[in-house]
């Protein structure tokens, strides 16, 4: 196996980008081409944003209603969602969103049971593999509390259907919270928020946790393989249907060139 270079960094998405194609993965974390956001990401990072700051401020305030409303008027005048690289606030956006934040607060008026003790939101982390260079990094939309010795870690989804959701993202995050919660039992979910928040669970074991921590070394070889050999090579792409959606089909047949080796 090739040495892995220092400050060799890994993330749930880059693994995932990697495995689907690594022409991808090369424009977009190699080359740091950027990707244009599309109306459904723009959305993704629209709603997220407004669950967030809804909790922050239902912590604080104890008012549904009211936490709502100022999440949906601080995400709107938020920078992140008005510059030029990202996709515009185009009116569909905001009402879609608002739609979905109307939702939760009826469902969780009509069972106060499920409104949860959150215990962090937007956390991000960094954890190093054993016996690598490796470093996974990422960000952590949830963490619940649901009793003296549980804990749940949440994944908001906007996509319109479960069946690509894989369980690797949340066993990531639970390897980031262990030193942190070791003396608790972890739970995991994605809350599907196009299904009514519907929550799609995933069990934590210590295996499965080995297995992405394996996953994480096994394609850090990979990449670090083809970065001693295919400097200046062309990386051949993976087609498939999704070549269609593709952020980078125009470049699909454009020369490429190393500039950094962090996912």
């Amino acid at each position: 196996m090739n040495e892995l270079p220092k400050q060799f960094f890994l993330s749930v998405s880059g693994v995932s980008t990697f495995q689907q194609c690594k022409a991808k993965w090369y424009y977009r974390y190699v080359l740091g081409l950027p990707s244009p956001d599309s109306y459904y990401s723009a959305v993704g990072g629209f709603i997220h944003k407004i669950l967030e700051q809804f909790i922050i401020n239902y912590q604080k305030s104890g008012d549904l209603r009211g936490a709502a409303q100022d999440a949906l008027n601080e995400a709107n005048k938020d920078e992140q969602f008005h510059n030029e690289n990202v996709a515009p606030l185009m009116p569909g956006i905001i009402e879609e969103s608002t739609q979905w934040i109307k939702a939760l607060v009826k469902k969780w008026e009509q069972d106060p049971t499920l409104i949860p003790k959150t215990l962090s939101v937007e956390s991000s982390f960094t954890f190093p593999i054993p016996n690598t260079d490796i470093t996974v990094r990422g960000l952590i939309d949830r963490v619940d509390e649901l009793d003296d010795t549980t804990i749940k870690i949440v994944d908001y989804k906007t996509s319109g259907t479960s069946k690509y959701l894989k369980e690797f993202q949340l066993v990531t995050y639970s390897i980031a919270l262990k030193e942190l919660y070791k003396d608790k039992i972890m739970k995991s979910a994605y809350v599907l928020i196009r299904h009514d928040f519907k929550e799609l669970e995933f069990e934590i074991t210590e295996q499965k946790q080995q297995d992405a921590i394996d996953c994480f070394v096994k394609v850090g070889a990979e990449i670090n393989q083809l970065k001693q050999v295919s400097l200046d090579k062309v990386w051949d792409p993976t087609p498939s249907p999704l070549c269609s959606f593709c952020s980078y089909r125009l470049e699909c047949d454009h020369e490429r060139f190393t500039t950094s080796w962090e996912a």
